[in-house]
Protein backbone atom coordinates (compact mmCIF):
# COMPACT_ATOMS: atom_id res chain seq x y z
CA UNK A 1 0.00 0.00 0.00
CA UNK A 2 1.10 3.28 -0.82
CA UNK A 3 0.01 7.01 -0.67
CA UNK A 4 1.07 9.14 -3.61
CA UNK A 5 -0.73 12.20 -6.14
CA UNK A 6 -2.44 10.51 -8.56
CA UNK A 7 -2.10 10.91 -12.38
CA UNK A 8 -5.88 11.33 -12.68
CA UNK A 9 -7.82 12.82 -9.42
CA UNK A 10 -4.47 14.78 -7.95
CA UNK A 11 -5.51 13.70 -4.96
CA UNK A 12 -3.35 12.04 -2.52
CA UNK A 13 -4.42 8.41 -2.64
CA UNK A 14 -3.80 4.72 -1.14
CA UNK A 15 -3.67 1.79 -3.42
CA UNK A 16 -3.70 -1.72 -2.32
CA UNK A 17 -3.87 -4.75 -4.54
CA UNK A 18 -6.89 -6.87 -3.79
CA UNK A 19 -6.22 -9.78 -6.03
CA UNK A 20 -7.24 -9.83 -9.92
CA UNK A 21 -4.98 -8.42 -12.26
CA UNK A 22 -2.68 -6.15 -11.27
CA UNK A 23 -3.51 -3.56 -14.04
CA UNK A 24 -7.44 -3.90 -12.97
CA UNK A 25 -6.22 -3.40 -9.43
CA UNK A 26 -4.78 -1.32 -7.17
CA UNK A 27 -7.94 1.24 -6.81
CA UNK A 28 -7.27 4.90 -6.56
CA UNK A 29 -9.15 5.03 -2.50
CA UNK A 30 -10.84 8.66 -4.01
CA UNK A 31 -11.60 8.16 -7.82
CA UNK A 32 -11.53 4.40 -8.34
CA UNK A 33 -9.64 4.40 -10.92
CA UNK A 34 -7.51 1.59 -11.75
CA UNK A 35 -3.49 1.25 -13.02
CA UNK A 36 -4.64 0.67 -16.48
CA UNK A 37 -6.85 3.96 -16.13
CA UNK A 38 -4.02 6.06 -14.54
CA UNK A 39 -1.88 4.54 -17.14
CA UNK A 40 -3.65 6.71 -19.53
CA UNK A 41 -4.58 9.47 -17.97
CA UNK A 42 -0.94 10.03 -17.25
CA UNK A 43 -0.28 9.26 -20.83
CA UNK A 44 -3.03 12.77 -21.86
CA UNK A 45 -1.26 14.52 -18.82
CA UNK A 46 2.46 13.88 -20.71
CA UNK A 47 0.87 15.01 -23.81
CA UNK A 48 -1.47 17.97 -23.60
CA UNK A 49 -0.54 18.89 -19.93
CA UNK A 50 2.00 21.87 -20.43
CA UNK A 51 2.73 21.79 -16.73
CA UNK A 52 -0.74 20.21 -15.32
CA UNK A 53 0.11 17.20 -12.70
CA UNK A 54 -3.43 15.32 -13.83
CA UNK A 55 -6.51 14.89 -15.62
CA UNK A 56 -8.50 17.05 -13.37
CA UNK A 57 -6.43 19.97 -13.83
CA UNK A 58 -5.64 18.98 -17.56
CA UNK A 59 -9.46 19.07 -18.13
CA UNK A 60 -9.56 22.93 -16.65
CA UNK A 61 -7.38 24.24 -19.48
CA UNK A 62 -8.67 26.19 -22.71
CA UNK A 63 -6.64 24.72 -25.19
CA UNK A 64 -7.11 20.93 -24.07
CA UNK A 65 -10.83 22.03 -24.19
CA UNK A 66 -10.96 23.48 -27.50
CA UNK A 67 -9.92 19.73 -28.71
CA UNK A 68 -12.11 17.49 -30.46
CA UNK A 69 -11.83 14.43 -28.58
CA UNK A 70 -13.22 11.02 -29.69
CA UNK A 71 -13.81 8.20 -27.02
CA UNK A 72 -15.24 4.84 -28.28
CA UNK A 73 -16.76 2.64 -26.22
CA UNK A 74 -15.07 4.81 -23.41
CA UNK A 75 -16.21 4.43 -19.84
CA UNK A 76 -12.98 4.23 -17.82
CA UNK A 77 -12.65 7.48 -15.20
CA UNK A 78 -10.76 9.55 -17.24
CA UNK A 79 -14.32 10.33 -18.92
CA UNK A 80 -15.53 11.97 -15.93
CA UNK A 81 -12.70 14.78 -16.31
CA UNK A 82 -12.85 14.77 -19.99
CA UNK A 83 -16.87 14.01 -20.74
CA UNK A 84 -18.62 17.62 -20.09
CA UNK A 85 -15.85 19.13 -22.45
CA UNK A 86 -17.70 20.75 -25.35
CA UNK A 87 -15.85 18.56 -28.11
CA UNK A 88 -16.09 15.11 -26.63
CA UNK A 89 -17.81 12.52 -28.57
CA UNK A 90 -18.33 8.90 -27.29
CA UNK A 91 -19.92 6.09 -28.76
CA UNK A 92 -20.50 2.08 -28.06
CA UNK A 93 -20.99 -0.39 -30.37
CA UNK A 94 -24.04 -2.62 -31.31
CA UNK A 95 -24.02 -4.91 -34.02
CA UNK A 96 -27.62 -4.54 -34.69
CA UNK A 97 -27.97 -1.16 -35.36
CA UNK A 98 -27.51 1.19 -38.21
CA UNK A 99 -23.93 2.93 -38.05
CA UNK A 100 -24.08 6.65 -36.93
CA UNK A 101 -27.23 6.58 -35.36
CA UNK A 102 -28.12 7.29 -31.43
CA UNK A 103 -29.33 4.67 -29.00
CA UNK A 104 -30.62 6.35 -25.90
CA UNK A 105 -28.69 9.62 -26.69
CA UNK A 106 -25.25 7.93 -27.70
CA UNK A 107 -24.24 7.46 -30.95
CA UNK A 108 -23.77 3.76 -32.63
CA UNK A 109 -19.87 3.39 -34.42
CA UNK A 110 -18.39 0.23 -35.88
CA UNK A 111 -14.65 0.98 -35.70
CA UNK A 112 -14.24 -0.40 -38.82
CA UNK A 113 -16.43 1.26 -40.41
CA UNK A 114 -16.80 5.34 -38.49
CA UNK A 115 -19.35 7.36 -39.79
CA UNK A 116 -17.32 10.19 -39.18
CA UNK A 117 -15.27 12.53 -41.77
CA UNK A 118 -11.89 11.93 -42.29
CA UNK A 119 -9.66 14.56 -40.18
CA UNK A 120 -12.51 15.16 -36.86
CA UNK A 121 -10.34 14.46 -34.32
CA UNK A 122 -7.08 15.81 -32.27
CA UNK A 123 -7.40 12.84 -29.90
CA UNK A 124 -8.88 9.51 -30.10
CA UNK A 125 -9.19 7.41 -26.75
CA UNK A 126 -9.76 3.75 -26.40
CA UNK A 127 -9.24 1.64 -23.22
CA UNK A 128 -9.08 -2.11 -23.60
CA UNK A 129 -11.52 -1.92 -26.79
CA UNK A 130 -9.18 -3.19 -29.51
CA UNK A 131 -8.84 -6.53 -28.97
CA UNK A 132 -12.95 -6.56 -29.40
CA UNK A 133 -12.61 -5.88 -32.77
CA UNK A 134 -13.13 -8.32 -35.35
CA UNK A 135 -10.50 -6.98 -37.92
CA UNK A 136 -8.17 -4.59 -35.35
CA UNK A 137 -6.18 -3.25 -38.09
CA UNK A 138 -9.15 -1.81 -40.09
CA UNK A 139 -9.73 0.02 -36.85
CA UNK A 140 -6.86 1.41 -36.30
CA UNK A 141 -7.01 2.30 -39.98
CA UNK A 142 -10.32 4.14 -39.64
CA UNK A 143 -8.81 6.00 -36.28
CA UNK A 144 -5.49 7.18 -38.90
CA UNK A 145 -8.30 8.33 -41.24
CA UNK A 146 -10.82 10.33 -38.83
CA UNK A 147 -7.86 12.18 -36.86
CA UNK A 148 -6.20 15.39 -38.09
CA UNK A 149 -3.13 15.74 -39.36
CA UNK A 150 -0.90 15.84 -35.93
CA UNK A 151 -3.73 14.23 -34.31
CA UNK A 152 -2.97 11.38 -31.83
CA UNK A 153 -4.66 7.92 -30.45
CA UNK A 154 -3.48 6.99 -26.61
CA UNK A 155 -4.98 3.59 -26.20
CA UNK A 156 -4.85 0.25 -23.83
CA UNK A 157 -4.40 -3.33 -24.94
CA UNK A 158 -5.06 -6.14 -22.13
CA UNK A 159 -1.44 -8.06 -21.20
CA UNK A 160 -1.16 -11.10 -19.56
CA UNK A 161 1.92 -12.24 -17.55
CA UNK A 162 3.35 -14.13 -17.95
CA UNK A 163 3.75 -13.00 -21.98
CA UNK A 164 3.22 -15.50 -24.47
CA UNK A 165 6.20 -16.25 -26.99
CA UNK A 166 4.34 -15.71 -29.71
CA UNK A 167 0.88 -13.91 -31.05
CA UNK A 168 -1.86 -16.42 -30.89
CA UNK A 169 -4.62 -16.15 -33.18
CA UNK A 170 -8.03 -17.31 -31.69
CA UNK A 171 -10.28 -16.64 -34.74
CA UNK A 172 -9.85 -16.62 -38.42
CA UNK A 173 -11.50 -13.31 -39.51
CA UNK A 174 -10.29 -13.41 -43.38
CA UNK A 175 -14.06 -14.67 -44.74
CA UNK A 176 -17.21 -13.06 -43.70
CA UNK A 177 -17.83 -16.07 -41.47
CA UNK A 178 -15.38 -16.75 -38.31
CA UNK A 179 -13.65 -20.05 -37.69
CA UNK A 180 -13.06 -20.25 -34.05
CA UNK A 181 -9.20 -21.35 -34.10
CA UNK A 182 -8.84 -21.19 -30.32
CA UNK A 183 -11.31 -21.46 -27.21
CA UNK A 184 -13.39 -18.18 -26.49
CA UNK A 185 -12.54 -15.88 -23.99
CA UNK A 186 -14.84 -12.96 -22.69
CA UNK A 187 -14.30 -10.36 -19.73
CA UNK A 188 -16.48 -7.86 -18.67
CA UNK A 189 -17.70 -5.50 -20.95
CA UNK A 190 -17.96 -2.03 -19.09
CA UNK A 191 -21.69 -1.92 -19.87
CA UNK A 192 -23.79 -5.20 -19.50
CA UNK A 193 -22.35 -8.70 -19.43
CA UNK A 194 -19.91 -10.11 -20.53
CA UNK A 195 -17.94 -9.68 -24.28
CA UNK A 196 -16.30 -11.87 -26.34
CA UNK A 197 -12.32 -10.59 -26.74
CA UNK A 198 -11.24 -11.73 -30.54
CA UNK A 199 -9.31 -12.34 -32.31
CA UNK A 200 -5.69 -12.84 -30.58
CA UNK A 201 -4.15 -13.49 -27.54
CA UNK A 202 -0.91 -11.04 -27.76
CA UNK A 203 2.22 -12.41 -27.02
CA UNK A 204 6.18 -10.74 -27.11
Amino acid sequence: MAATPLDECGEFARFQHLGGSPRESYRCSKCSSSIRERGLAQTVVDLYGEGRSCAKQLALSPRFASLAIYGPGFNGTIRRHVGDLPNYRYSHYRAEAIPGTRIDGVGNEDLQRLTFRSESFDLVLTSDILEHVRRPHEAFAEIKRVLKVGGRHVFTVPVHYPMRERTEYRVDTSSDVDMPLRPAVYHGDGRAGSHLSTPTSAGT
